[in-house]
C-alpha cells in the first residue's frame, strides 16, 4: 500500500518544526479530511496560527503553496480508500500493474509541479561552465548517481561521487560545483567560490540552486530523482548544442 505523501513529509520533518508548525501539523494528523477540504482562514483559527504560517509551512515540506498541499493530502486520502477497497476485491496482477503503475506516475506529477525550470537552467549553466562536479549521496541514492554521472562522461564532464562525510571533507574544496542528494548539514563547508545544488524533497537556505522531488517512498524516490536528472542532462546537452 503506497504510504501518504504529506503525513509522511510531517514525519521525517517532525523533530525540526516549531512550536507554531506542530500545531499545523497536529491539525493534519488529527483530521486529514478537513484539513483538505476547510477554506485556509478557517484552518487558522483551527491552528492559532497566521493564514501566511499555513504557506511558509507547506512550503517548508516541500510544496509550493497550501493550495497544492491540501490538493496531496486529499489524492492521498483517495488513494488510500482506492487501495484499501482494490485489496478487498482483489489482489490479481492486473490490479497490482495497475497500482503500481498509476502510484509512479503520480509521483512524477507531484515533481513536476514543484520543479522549477530557472533553478533547472542554473544547475545546468554552473555544470556546463565548470565541466566538473562533485556528488555526495547515500548508499540509497547512488544508482541515481551513477547514471548521471556516466552520462555527463559522455559529454565532457567528469563527475566524482563520495558517500560519507570524511570523503566529502577531503574533496569538496577541489570543486567549484557541488550536488548533494542528502539533507544538507550545517557543518560541511562551503566556500564562497562554489556553489551548492540540491537534490531532494526540502529547500535549503545555504543552496545557490534547490531541484526539489516530491516526498516519496523507497523505489519511487529514486524514480524521481531520476526524472530530475534526465530533464537536468538534457538542458546540459542542449547547452552545448549552442556553443
Amino acid at each position: 500500500m503506497s504510504m501518504p505523501i504529506v503525513l509522511n513529509q510531517l514525519q521525517s520533518i517532525e523533530h525540526l518544526l516549531s512550536p507554531v508548525e506542530k500545531r499545523i501539523a497536529a491539525l493534519i494528523k488529527e483530521s486529514p479530511l478537513d484539513f483538505a477540504t476547510l477554506p485556509g482562514k478557517t484552518l487558522a483559527v483551527q491552528a492559532e496560527v497566521s493564514g501566511s504560517a499555513l504557506v511558509r509551512f507547506s512550503q517548508r515540506i516541500g510544496f509550493s503553496g497550501l493550495r497544492e498541499m491540501k490538493l496531496v493530502l486529499m489524492r492521498d486520502l483517495h488513494m488510500l480508500e482506492h487501495e484499501i477497497q482494490l485489496r478487498q476485491k482483489t489482489d490479481s496482477t492486473s490490479a497490482l500493474i495497475h497500482q503500481t503503475f498509476n502510484g509512479m506516475q503520480e509521483a512524477l506529477k507531484r515533481t513536476e509541479r514543484l520543479l522549477d525550470f530557472k533553478q533547472i537552467d542554473g544547475a545546468a549553466e554552473v555544470i556546463e561552465l565548470e565541466k566538473r562536479v562533485l556528488i555526495y549521496c547515500q548508499t540509497d541514492q547512488i544508482s541515481v548517481a551513477l547514471d548521471f554521472k556516466l552520462r555527463l562522461a559522455e559529454i565532457g564532464i567528469s563527475c566524482d561521487i563520495v558517500q560519507t562525510y570524511e570523503r566529502y571533507l577531503k574533496l569538496a574544496s577541489y570543486f567549484k560545483v557541488v550536488m548533494m542528494m542528502d539533507e544538507y548539514k550545517p557543518e560541511q563547508p562551503l566556500s564562497s567560490h562554489q556553489t551548492l545544488i540540491m537534490l531532494g524533497h526540502q529547500v535549503s537556505p545555504r543552496a545557490q540552486v534547490n531541484l526539489l522531488s516530491s516526498y516519496e517512498q523507497d523505489m519511487t524516490s529514486r524514480l524521481v530523482q531520476h526524472a530530475v536528472i534526465d530533464v537536468l542532462y538534457m538542458k546540459i546537452r542542449h547547452l552545448q548544442s549552442i556553443t
